[in-house]
């Protein structure tokens, strides 16, 4: 993350995040969930993907309560599958839910990205082509979006407006009125910019190409072309400069624009269009909850006061009983069972509470 945003960028978006959900003010959870309550959550796979944001969750978490206790055990960019628990929290069950959509919103979108990235990168991979993003992104998260590109095995464009010379169609009508053509535009940029700046030029006919071919651009841009005369175009360019073909790109066809010989083909529905990555937060119930549920609602009090009257009796009767706890049938849908230790004084505890009759 830290090669496109700071610590201070993060931090102040997710506190954006936060003001926007009124996290700190969740009036349905408050006035339902005591203050105490405490619990522990995962966030699950529901689909195969490519994760990505599992550290924005993270850090969602801690700052709407530092207490939380967050265990991330896949990385950005690790490839998922259905069932997969990406993400543990443990801490106050107010301040998890109050996380949660935040949380989930973040990692099914930039997983969405990463996941659409990589299914472009994989159909490639014979080639020499990279898959690149475009400034088509979401306002105010193009970071983010473009961090979630590389996770996927994507590569970056320009980040903004000042990262690099990319002449368009608009700027070319606007040149051409004043008597420009496609090389005097090359050449006007090349003279207001430093050697360094790397220039490049949209064409779509193969005499825009040889045009702008004389001014030595570092990358032209095919756009809209077919196949065929996006093959011609590498003939004629013949290696000179970057190659790179844009429009109409899709899983279907872009196995064969690659194998053309382009250098890069950009897609901007990476970040435009792409399909969330699908997962939901499960709170977990703990073994020692799950006994105190069983009892409540399996035993007659008085018989539990009756029959366990000793730790050595008790321990026992829970050995007997964690069978039953772990058919997940005192569980409500969607609550898992937390792999944790049973915690036999909290139990005698919540026994002596029970009426007698």
């Amino acid at each position: 993350m830290a090669n496109f945003a700071s610590s201070i960028e993060i931090d102040g978006f997710i506190e954006n995040l936060i003001a926007e959900d009124s996290a700190n003010n969740d009036i349905t959870t408050n006035s339902i969930i005591n203050e105490d309550r405490e619990c522990s959550a995962a966030i699950v796979i529901k689909n195969q993907g490519v994760l990505c944001g599992v550290h924005l969750a993270e850090r969602v978490f801690m700052k709407i309560d530092s207490s939380t206790k967050v265990h991330t055990l896949f990385e950005d960019g690790a490839r998922v599958s259905k069932g997969d628990v990406v993400l543990d929290v443990k801490g106050r069950a107010r301040s998890i839910l109050a996380g949660e959509r935040i949380s989930l919103n973040l990692m099914q979108h930039l997983s969405g990205i990463s996941t659409l990235t990589a299914q472009f990168v994989d159909s490639v991979k014979s080639t020499k082509a990279v898959i690149i993003d475009t400034r088509k992104t979401l306002p105010g998260i193009r970071k983010f979006q473009k961090y979630a590109v590389t996770a996927g095995g994507g590569r970056n464009h320009r980040m903004n407006l000042s990262d690099g010379i990319l002449i368009k169609d608009n700027h070319i009508h606007l040149s051409s009125i004043d008597g420009l053509s496609m090389h005097d535009i090359v050449m006007k940029a090349k003279e207001n910019v430093p050697h360094s700046v790397q220039i490049e030029i949209e064409v779509e006919t193969l005499e825009q190409l040889r045009d702008v071919m004389k001014a030595d651009p570092d990358i032209i841009l095919l756009d809209n072309m077919d196949i065929e005369m996006i093959r011609m175009a590498v003939e004629i360019n013949n290696g000179k400069a970057l190659l790179e073909a844009s429009g109409g790109v899709n899983l279907n066809n872009v196995k064969e624009i690659a194998e053309t010989g382009v250098d890069m083909i950009s897609i901007g529905a990476l970040t435009h269009s792409c399909e969330a990555l699908d997962m939901s937060l499960n709170i977990l119930i703990t073994k020692t909850d799950a006994i105190k549920n069983m009892f409540l609602h399996e035993f007659p009090p008085s018989g539990l006061i009756k029959h366990y009257k000793d730790f050595e009796d008790f321990r026992d009767a829970t050995k007997r009983t964690w069978d039953i706890t772990r058919t997940k049938s005192n569980a409500p849908d969607g609550v898992d069972f937390w792999d944790d230790e049973i915690d036999i004084p909290e139990i005698n505890r919540f026994i002596k509470t029970l009426p007698a009759e």
